[in-house]
């Protein structure tokens, strides 16, 4: 088998507009419009003129429409509204019609905190960089400004991406050819951009860039926190695509039963349960340079 060559830098610039590449932000959104004017106004609000935005709205029964239509009559978007097969899926229909040469997705509960995140995320691509990726904030669900979400150099690689997700993904810009040779795996619910962080980190380099770029909100329905043990499954299910069922599967699996124990415990021995597993997740991180056991 023939093993095909890498792209270079000087592949990468080849037929691009250097001078101001077109930026395709995507937006996934299913009934929430009580988030959706911040996401919309963030990315209105960049500095850089150049920028396609699309947002597909799965058929939300709240204000999302009527929202999508009035930001329609005076701001430069494309919208679509309809069933779709989960966020992965709508995220994928939106890659098919995009047509920037640089491609982001902005889930309709984040925002854009740095005006100039995107021009500054063109200034590494036009020199070379496929996958480039910042910082940036969790939000409280009202929007306020809470922990920092630093840039993790150390961690982006393959070895160390293929046992936790150590990328912002709303803080992250990918080139679009390759997008198109790596796909969203919509068959995934809550991992399926760590997949793609995964096969990208097979690929190419990530460049970090040290800059707080995108908030990334907390709230009840967000699926990091909404997704409890169906979520896990998943990360399982992933670090066996990954790993096989190896001592990392294992360690996994037996944090996962010991938060799904906790979760039938009363409020106050829950709580600390869930403490000493995530202390042990974190010293395992640490210890490991990200390669830890964290669930």
């Amino acid at each position: 088998m023939t093993r095909q060559r890498p792209a270079t830098s000087s592949d990468t610039l080849k037929g691009l507009h250097l001078e101001k590449p077109l930026v395709s932000i995507i937006t996934p959104s299913l009934n929430q419009g009580q988030y959706l004017s911040d996401t919309l106004e963030s990315v209105s609000e960049q500095t850089y003129s150049n920028i396609e935005h699309i947002v597909m709205d799965g058929g939300s029964s709240d204000n999302s429409v009527d929202l999508l239509r009035d930001w329609a009559g005076t701001h430069a978007i494309e919208w679509h509204s309809g069933h779709d097969d989960g966020q992965a899926d709508a995220i994928q229909r939106g890659i098919a019609l995009a047509r920037g040469e640089l491609i982001a997705w902005l889930n309709s509960d984040d925002v854009y905190l740095d005006r100039t995140a995107i021009s500054t995320a063109v200034s590494y691509f036009v020199q070379g960089a496929s996958v480039i990726t910042g910082g940036g904030r969790y939000l409280s669900e009202a929007g306020s400004q809470l922990s920092r979400i630093p840039v993790r150099a150390e961690r982006l690689d393959h070895r160390t991406l293929r046992c936790c997700d150590w990328v912002l993904q709303p803080a992250t810009f990918i080139r679009r050819d390759l997008l198109q040779l790596c796909p969203l795996d919509t068959t995934l619910h809550y991992a399926f951009d760590w997949d793609l962080f995964i096969r990208l980190s097979a690929l190419t380099k990530f460049t970090p860039v040290e800059s707080e770029w995108a908030g990334y909100r907390l709230h009840d329905r967000g699926k990091t926190i909404s997704g409890g043990s169906h979520r896990r499954r998943e990360l399982l299910k992933m670090i066996a695509k990954y790993h096989g069922k190896s001592g990392r599967y294992a360690m996994m699996k037996l944090m996962d039963l010991g938060l799904r124990s906790a979760d039938r415990l009363p409020e106050l021995p829950r709580r600390a349960t869930r403490r000493f597993i995530n202390v042990v997740a974190d010293i395992s991180n640490k210890l490991t340079n990200g390669r830890g056991f964290q669930v």
